[in-house]
């Protein structure tokens, strides 16, 4: 896992990967936030080689709170390749933090 600040601070983890095949990421991500009050997130992947961006096969936003940290799956049509998932506000235009992804 790894802290990251605004949007409530907290801590962004990947609990669980498994590619299925070549081109199928699944991900079990976590987000559990500090400050009072529900914080909306987003995720995407990029592929770290070719910087090309994925989305989840199902609207990646999602809300947590100090009292309900969230947990949830994940899908990824993309190449499998070493890649970085992406914490954002739901928007996507502002980035908290990032983890890799292993191949």
């Amino acid at each position: 896992f790894i802290p990251f600040e605004g949007n409530g601070n907290g801590i962004f983890e990947v609990v669980s990967y498994e590619w299925r095949g070549d081109d199928e990421l699944h991900v079990r991500l976590r987000v559990e936030v500090e400050e009072a009050g529900e914080f909306g997130f987003s995720v995407f992947v990029f592929a770290n080689e070719t910087r090309v961006a994925y989305e989840a096969v199902d609207p990646a936003a999602f809300v947590a709170s100090k009292d309900k940290p969230f947990e949830g799956d994940f899908v990824f049509l993309m190449p499998k390749s070493e890649s970085t998932v992406m914490l954002t506000t739901p928007s996507g235009r502002i980035t908290l933090n990032a983890l890799p992804i292993g191949a």
